[in-house]
């Protein structure tokens, strides 16, 4: 993630700090308005690497936010299966409002003003609640698991 670093250090952006090798950066700058940020970035990783990736970017006290509202955290389950689905925008949640009503089985499903919160028991790759997030949002969210979520919270 070195090269990452370096494109939004050399995008004039400071103590950038990447997480994992999936895109995750948190970084300090400017104020900036986070769908213009958004566009940048992804504008800067298709012009380095000619990869068009979709980038959302959240301000601190948004993610900190988005962790706090996790109905979820103080359930004793393994936190790598809880999945924390972030909305690129957050008026996209409506999206999602019917999912409320579904019965999920083993899965529970909750909605917040800035993500979709999933407790997956069977795991990830098993959760037809994070299938059905991901059919409805057509990339509009991103999703992490708990774990990884709380170690992006850590890095401010």
């Amino acid at each position: 993630m070195a090269d990452l670093r370096t494109l939004i250090s050399g995008l004039g952006f400071e103590q950038v700090k990447t997480l994992l090798n999936s895109g995750n950066a948190v970084f300090c700058g400017q104020q900036t308005k986070t769908t213009t940020l958004a566009t940048t970035l992804r504008a800067a990783v298709l012009d380095r690497t000619a990869v068009d990736a979709r980038v959302t970017v959240l301000t601190a006290d948004e993610l900190q936010q988005v962790a706090a509202d996790n109905p979820f955290a103080n359930t004793d389950v393994d936190p790598s299966r809880m999945l924390v689905s972030v909305l690129a925008d957050p008026r996209d949640g409506s999206d999602l409002a019917p999912m409320q009503e579904q019965d999920w089985g083993t899965e529970s499903f909750a909605l917040g003003t800035r993500a979709a919160y999933t407790l997956s028991p069977a795991g990830v790759l098993a959760s037809q609640c994070l299938k059905q997030i991901e059919k409805t949002m057509g990339g509009r969210a991103t999703t992490r698991n708990l774990r990884t979520l709380n170690k992006l919270v850590a890095l401010f």
